[in-house]
């Protein structure tokens, strides 16, 4: 029936072809999400896994007669459930790397007259301490989280918080902002500036990350972070994808 690496002696063959069919629908024919197999475990009798679904009818009249004839043979259903939570773990890291693959090459680098901010500009208002320019970047309901060393952290939503925490950090850090690589998720509207903070006297550097998200030319999240010396030599040498890309989340969460 179904061709999977299963042990069919160890098992029996109706019991190994029923969890042939569950890895066949789960890996390959994507019939079969873990909510399904979660069901699959929780429930002491045997069914089939095909009525659970409401995908694709062709491929489910493909896959519903092989289970309705394993049915009716005797099932270790003990062995199915554990060959169930066994594939749950292996879509777990399925999605997990494919997840990765994709942060690694979501990013794109893009001259300056197709990004989403004016690099130039950014960089000129943060260096001569510009608040009304900087804030002219943000929409009035932006979120914003300002990780600036790992013991001091600021969190703004809307214009008012932000303009106090701007006010802030621009008092505190007389610094000139460079912008060395500046990158763009297209599918995910989000973008990314990699810079370099350099004090007015050129005795301090700190490398840093932009990560933000516009809708209609206006930032409506953004978070800002510093990085290891060694993260930003990699990207600002072009190696995009060994850069630890710090994962948006808005400071409503």
């Amino acid at each position: 029936m179904f061709e999977m690496d299963v042990n069919d002696v160890e098992l029996g063959i109706s019991t190994a072809d029923f969890i042939k069919g569950l890895y066949a629908c789960a890996r390959y024919a994507d019939l079969l999400d873990v909510d399904y197999l979660q069901y699959i475990i929780s429930v002491d009798h045997p069914n089939n896994p095909i009525d659970l679904t409401g995908q694709n009818l062709i491929q489910k009249q493909a896959f519903r007669k092989p289970f309705d004839e394993l049915l009716k043979r005797d099932l270790d259903w003990s062995a199915i459930q554990e060959a169930a939570l066994s594939l749950i773990q292996e879509l777990h890291h399925m999605a997990q790397d494919r997840h990765d693959a994709y942060e690694e090459t979501k990013w794109i680098e893009l001259p300056e007259r197709c990004q989403p901010v004016r690099t130039a500009l950014w960089a000129a208002c943060w260096s001569r301490r510009d608040l009304e320019g900087i804030l002219r970047f943000f929409a009035s309901d932006a979120k914003c989280r300002f990780l600036l060393s790992e013991e001091e952290a600021y969190l703004a939503s809307g214009t008012s918080e932000l303009r106090q925490i701007l006010s802030n950090v621009l008092h505190r850090h007389d610094d000139c902002i460079e912008i060395v690589k500046a990158l763009e998720s297209i599918s995910d509207r989000e973008s990314m500036l990699l810079w370099k903070r350099t004090s007015r006297n050129g005795n301090e550097f700190t490398p840093g990350i932009s990560h933000f998200r516009t809708e209609h030319a206006k930032i409506v999240e953004y978070e800002e972070h510093p990085v290891h010396y060694d993260e930003f030599k990699d990207a600002s040498s072009g190696q995009v994808t060994l850069l630890k890309v710090l994962k948006f989340k808005s400071s409503a969460g």
